[in-house]
C-alpha cells in the first residue's frame, strides 16, 4: 500500500523515513503571531465531509477508486485493537 493514494489509503498515514522526518511537526506560532485564526472544528469537519461527498459523486460514474477505507476494512482494523 502506498501512502496518500489509492484504495485503502489513509491521509493521516505516511511512512517513517528520511524523506518524511519532522512531517507534521512545524510550529504555527509565527502565523498566529501575525493574526492567523482558526475556524471551529465542526465547520472544518462539515466542509471536509461536503468536499468528500462531492468528490465521491464525481468519481463513482467514472469508476474511479477513492481514497479511504471501506466500512468492512475499517471494522477489520478496529477489531485488532
Amino acid at each position: 500500500m502506498r501512502p496518500w493514494m489509492g484504495e485503502n489509503s489513509m491521509a493521516m498515514w505516511i511512512p517513517e523515513g528520511p524523506d518524511t522526518a519532522g512531517f507534521g511537526t512545524r510550529s504555527n506560532a509565527a502565523a498566529v503571531s501575525h493574526g492567523m485564526t482558526f475556524r471551529p472544528l465542526a465547520d472544518t469537519a462539515r466542509a471536509t465531509l461536503g468536499w468528500f461527498l462531492s468528490r465521491r459523486r464525481a468519481a463513482e460514474p467514472l469508476g474511479e477508486a477513492l481514497p479511504g477505507l471501506t466500512p468492512e476494512r475499517e471494522a477489520e482494523l478496529l477489531a485488532l485493537v
